[in-house]
């Protein structure tokens, strides 16, 4: 039997359900009730006509209405300083989601010891005092009405997969000070080896699937999960390898989850000695009925920062965003993409070249942007010269001070998406920065479509120093993001020669394909032709994060065996959860907040 291989603020309580309202018939006045309605507004107007009289004769009513504007005077300044504490801790939250990645320093720090967000470095502006970003709120010339906001990262960041920090925040009005103390957990797709919002399209097989790190699905579409696992006890035959909590994870009942022992044709679950099989951590770390998670469909936050708060360009083409020749954000792209190229270069394997392929009005362009370690930026712009074959004419080059903030944002697709396809993302990403045993400079990339485009891969895409058949990455690797609507390994691979033509396919078919990234698609990720190309490997390093599970071979569950098409060698990158691509698509927000309290004092002086 052939079976597809497939691996694969306001609030309102959670049980809140409007209450259906019945239709309603008009009824006939009735008098009765008319004449009770009027004696009883006379008997309000004379309670209310003795009660101005009592005051004016300076009453106990009128004492009692003195204390209550008192009291009023009294609970006004609490009401303003706990909105200013709560207006801290909002504001903090958004400086976090806005960050490219989590703040790294494990003591108390303010938001102005950190990198801010884009948009936010004129608002930490006003003072600092005991690592407190003190802000005076709305004036920034009235000092009675503030707040004050640190930060208090977890002893464990270090160590743990996503990180958590505590804000607090001081509202500060007319003296009056109330306090305000937040957690937030840092929360990302990124921290996902595999996600799907469908079910897997095929079956999820010991042998030839292993999930390095947590994996969630949906299963939005409440079909059966097929699941071969081994009664032999072997590292090699665990399909969930992950040794923690969220291995698996499904969201909908247990019975969706189909177990077959050895063979397609068996099944039957592990018993309670063998689940350890299936997982190291036992049954305990594959759970049912998890909360569904829902998957972004807008890139518009990716292509803010691309843009970094400057204009979209009219024209066509790459454009490095600046402020008086300073880099602002990332990397903006106009247009389709016919192919794109890293190369990874420098002391080091340090600096960063990204090669664009361009068709504009008719012209072949090539546009190389190179991210030097050093902190500069420069981008050249050629025009293909038919008469050598060489992109030489008119060309360009503009330097800019600064490095960019690792998005590269294309308005269009990365590669034809007619058929056969051809071109598309390919090449190797640059190292970080280290000193002894310390990442210094990370150096992350982020490659993003708008979300109605799509993105091929046309050949291995790796961390330069890193073996395509390594199961993590080397040391000072750097971190790559992919997010598109849908990514897809091509039939053949695209050659640019040293001639840099554009227009030469080598036409080998791309048997094996390595992947180090972490890749999203609103869609799906998957291959051409998956049930007819020739058996290879499918190598990642990172992470599959896909809407639609889809096939990427045949297997055969009769003789375990792969037919045509992919086995599929998913490794996870366990960094990518504490430092994601950046701006890399949360789950909702890049922190979720897990508790919110209102307190006497701070956690210290």
């Amino acid at each position: 039997m052939k079976q597809e291989n497939k691996e694969g603020t306001g609030r309102i309580s959670p049980g809140y359900v409007p209450r259906a309202t019945a239709p309603t018939r008009r009824r006939r006045p009735n008098p009765a009730a008319a004449m009770a309605l009027v004696g009883t507004m006379l008997v309000l107007m004379l309670i209310l006509s003795l009660a101005l009289i009592g005051m004016a004769g300076g009453s106990g009513l009128s004492r009692r209405s003195d204390n209550a504007l008192q009291s009023a005077k009294v609970r006004i300044p609490v009401v303003q300083a706990t909105n200013l504490a709560e207006t801290g801790i909002r504001a903090t939250m958004q400086w976090l989601n806005e960050l490219g990645g989590p703040p790294t320093m494990m003591t108390m720090f303010a938001p102005t010891n950190s990198a801010a967000g884009p948009g936010w470095t004129p608002f930490w502006v006003n003072t600092e005092s005991g690592n407190y970003a003190v802000v005076n709120y709305p004036d920034p010339s009235d000092s009675t009405s503030q707040f004050k906001v640190r930060i208090y990262p977890h002893s464990d960041n270090g160590s743990v997969l996503l990180r958590s920090y505590v804000i607090e925040s001081i509202g500060i009005y007319k003296g009056v000070k109330q306090v305000i103390r937040a957690s937030v957990a840092q929360d990302t797709f990124a921290k996902y080896a595999f996600f799907t919002d469908s079910a897997p399209a095929g079956w999820f097989m010991f042998g030839n699937t292993a999930f390095g790190g947590p994996v969630h699905i949906n299963n939005s579409d409440n079909k059966d999960i097929n699941i071969l696992w081994s009664s032999t006890l072997s590292p090699n035959n665990q399909i969930f390898k992950w040794n923690g909590a969220g291995a698996l994870t499904v969201s909908g009942s247990s019975s969706r989850l189909k177990w077959h022992r050895d063979v397609a044709t068996n099944n039957n679950s592990p018993s309670s000695s063998q689940w350890v099989n299936v997982a190291p951590g036992g049954k305990n770390t594959i759970l049912t009925g998890a909360d569904k998670i829902t998957l972004p469909t807008s890139s518009t936050n990716q292509k803010d920062a691309a843009l970094g708060g400057t204009t979209e360009p009219s024209g066509s083409g790459v454009t490095i965003p600046n402020t008086g020749g300073n880099t602002s954000g990332g990397i903006y792209i106009k247009g389709d993409v016919e192919d794109m190229v890293l190369e990874a270069t420098g002391a080091g394997n340090r600096d960063q070249i990204i090669k664009v392929y361009q068709t504009i009005s008719g012209k072949k362009i090539l546009s190389t942007v190179r991210i030097n370690a050093s902190g500069t930026t420069t981008l050249t712009k050629s025009e293909y010269n038919s008469s050598n074959g060489k992109y030489d004419k008119n060309t360009t080059t503009t330097s800019y001070s600064g490095t960019t903030n690792g998005v590269v944002y294309s308005t269009g697709h990365i590669g034809s998406q007619t058929t056969p396809k051809t071109g598309g993302l390919s090449g190797t990403v640059a190292n970080s920065g280290t000193s002894g045993s310390e990442v210094t400079e990370p150096f992350k990339l982020n490659i993003v479509t708008d979300a109605t485009k799509n993105l091929n891969i046309d050949g291995d895409i790796t961390y330069v120093n890193t073996p395509k058949t390594a199961s993590e990455p080397t040391f000072g690797a750097g971190v790559l993001g992919i997010v598109s609507k849908t990514v897809q390994v091509i039939d053949a691979s695209k050659v640019v020669q040293s001639t840099d033509s554009p227009d030469v396919t080598d036409g080998q078919a791309i048997k094996d394909i390595t992947i180090h990234a972490t890749v999203l698609a609103y869609d799906t990720f998957d291959v051409t032709n998956y049930d007819t190309r020739q058996v290879g490997d499918f190598t990642l390093l990172g992470g599959y994060i896909v809407k639609n599970s889809t096939s990427v071979g045949v297997f055969d569950g009769t003789t375990n065996t792969m037919m045509a098409g992919f086995r599929r060698k998913l490794n996870y990158d366990i960094r990518v959860a504490n430092q994601p691509p950046p701006y890399f698509p949360g789950t909702g927000t890049n922190y979720k907040m897990t508790s919110y309290q209102r307190v006497t004092s701070t956690l210290r002086p």
